[in-house]
């Protein structure tokens, strides 16, 4: 278990200092939940993840100093999303846990399979009626039959009228394929499009982005080990810190971290060597290089211990 020392907090974070604290980067979360084979109820459950995220707002308004009415535009695109299965068999618990995330001016997203949306449309509209779900991420696969072109519409165009914003992930041409760029009262300022796959329309950059800002953010793991970045998530040494624990006596606190997040946000990791050719993950190929140098680290230093 990581060893963290409490700071004490002394109220609002100097930013000018030349290193951005934590906070500065790390003000959204994704929660990774899986269900007790035993009860069904998702693990973490959602009343601990609000409870953190209760305290984790409270903690983050203070350190950033929002109470004296500044840096408000630090308050701006936090959000909240949870990763798991079987999203439509647990309505109620996402509706209260995204009531605690709209009442302290939080998004909430979820993402829902096209094919189990289609399969229990009471319970996607359900879903869709908890207004507090400000993103609903519908993810396609590939071999998805052409769906009924009418229930198809009833539910995208539920999810626009609910005021929510939908984000379509898979392939960009079963995208197209399946006609979900054309759906009348739909348009594209409320559409985010994440492909799995390039397509025919897409390509990759010659030179992967290094810096880090974009991909920075809270991630759970399902033991409540929380991480800076996915990453980094079930890395030895890397937790940030853990659900439970007092935000400050975190690495947000304060408390010692191996790596500079300020220095990850802006420059990206340190890495020597080629990258990796053997592509293990669907990480960007940079946060697997890093990912796979620091697991070698832990191995070398693991031996070393035995």
């Amino acid at each position: 278990m990581n060893q963290h020392v409490a700071m004490p907090h002394a109220g609002p974070e100097d930013f000018g200092k030349g290193q951005l604290p934590p906070a500065f980067w790390l003000r959204s979360a994704a929660l990774f939940v899986t269900e007790d084979r035993r009860t069904g109820a998702y693990v973490p459950s959602v009343d601990r993840i609000g409870d953190w995220l209760g305290r984790f707002d409270a903690w983050y308004k203070d350190t950033i100093g929002i109470e004296n009415t500044d840096r408000l535009h630090l308050m701006y695109h936090r959000d909240i999303s949870l990763v798991g299965d079987r999203f439509l068999d647990h309505v109620p618990e996402l509706a209260r846990l995204a009531e605690i995330a709209s009442g302290l001016g939080v998004g909430f997203s979820v993402t829902v399979p096209l094919d189990e949306a289609l399969q229990d449309p009471q319970a996607m509209r359900a879903l869709i009626g908890c207004r507090a779900v400000s993103t609903l991420g519908v993810s396609i696969d590939s071999d998805l039959q052409t769906p009924d072109a009418a229930l198809l519409a009833s539910i995208l165009t539920g999810i626009v009228a609910a005021k929510g914003h939908l984000a379509f992930i898979g392939d960009y041409d079963a995208i197209a394929r399946l006609g979900l760029l054309d759906i009348p009262g739909v348009d594209s300022a409320q559409i985010t499009i994440h492909p799995k796959s390039r397509g025919a329309h897409l390509h990759s950059p010659d030179m992967p982005v290094a810096p880090c800002f974009s991909r920075l953010r809270i991630y759970g793991d399902v033991d409540g080990s929380l991480y800076p970045c996915l990453g980094l998530v079930g890395v030895p040494g890397m937790a940030l810190g853990h659900l439970d624990q007092p935000i400050e006596d975190t690495v947000l606190g304060g408390a010692a971290y191996p790596l500079r997040i300020d220095d990850l946000a802006r420059r990206g990791p340190a890495l020597t060597g080629a990258p990796p050719q053997d592509r293990l993950t669907g990480l960007p190929l940079v946060c697997e290089h890093h990912r796979r140098a620091l697991l070698a680290v832990a191995g070398d230093d693991a031996g070393g211990q035995g």
